[in-house]
């Protein structure tokens, strides 16, 4: 295999798999439409409750299964616990390993961004597709809290007490600014990280 028929394959195949997930989209839409409207109409019309429903209604609509079904102290934490133990996992599953392998792949980018920005000595680099900027970021540990509560009551900002500190967060940046230093009990890291605005394109 050539390194052109590699890219023309590899190009084909990705454009496979967009039209089948673009029409395998369409028709998962259109028996979304489908089943909403026969799940109105059953809950609509249906006078009294049913004892037995197809297991798939069971299992892929826990509520409408009870919504149609008596309610039971049974039949209310089986449908609770389909959509919370095996429903809700599965969705939020698929998609994490969608979004982890793109925040993989972004984190790579933006390491190779900041590289290219510490080797030319430049603060960003603008495209039409972002504005590309080297940012500092600050985190804020509390080291010691006895002596953060005490530094905040002694000098007035016990409201801005919390268990944790956000990185680059102002009201801290501030205080050391104007103190010349961090509250006692507070320390602090910082580096550099690589920032993708919107561009024209």
């Amino acid at each position: 295999m050539t390194k052109d028929q590699a890219l023309k394959d590899y190009a084909t195949c990705l454009q496979t798999i967009r039209d089948l997930n673009e029409a395998h989209d369409k028709k998962v839409a259109d028996l979304v439409t489908k089943r909403m409207k026969i799940e109105a109409w059953l809950i609509g019309n249906t006078n009294e409750d049913v004892d037995t429903l197809p297991q798939v209604v069971e299992d892929e609509r826990p509520f409408v299964a009870w919504t149609l079904k008596p309610k039971t102290d049974a039949t209310v934490a089986m449908a609770y616990r389909q959509m919370r133990d095996v429903l809700k996992p599965r969705v939020e599953n698929a998609a994490k390993e969608v979004v982890d392998d793109l925040k993989a792949g972004m984190e790579v980018l933006e390491n190779y961004a900041l590289k290219q920005l510490n080797e030319r000595g430049a603060n960003n680099f603008n495209t039409d597709y972002a504005t590309v900027s080297r940012t500092k970021v600050t985190t804020y540990k509390i080291a010691d809290k006895s002596l953060f509560i005490k530094d905040a009551i002694e000098n007035g900002y016990a409201s801005e007490v919390t268990v944790s500190i956000a990185r680059n967060s102002k009201f801290m940046s501030t205080m050391a600014e104007e103190r010349g230093e961090l509250p006692a009990g507070v320390s602090s890291s910082s580096f550099y990280e690589a920032r993708f605005s919107k561009g024209k394109a």
